[in-house]
């Protein structure tokens, strides 16, 4: 529901309830050793957060909009803007 990583894309807030009208979570790890950290409100988002461990390329989708991030190892990377 709240991240998912599979294909080489991290998937974020995929299948989060209607109920779930705002949240948030910190520290979730995706494949490629990517910490993600999000934040909602009414639905929309309003906070992402990429952490890279190792470095590379990470691939990140919101409601079907997909960007590519080529990061470096141990850098933090605000796409909240990006979507």
């Amino acid at each position: 529901m709240l991240l998912q990583s599979h294909e080489g894309i991290i998937h974020v807030l995929p299948a989060v309830p209607e109920a779930w009208n705002e949240g948030a979570y910190s520290g979730l790890v995706a494949r490629g050793a990517f910490e993600v950290s999000v934040s909602w409100k009414a639905g929309k988002l309003e906070k992402l957060l990429l952490h890279s461990r190792n470095g590379g390329e990470a691939v990140v989708q919101y409601k079907g909009k997909k960007i590519k991030v080529k990061t470096n190892k141990n850098q933090t990377y605000d796409l909240s803007n990006r979507f």
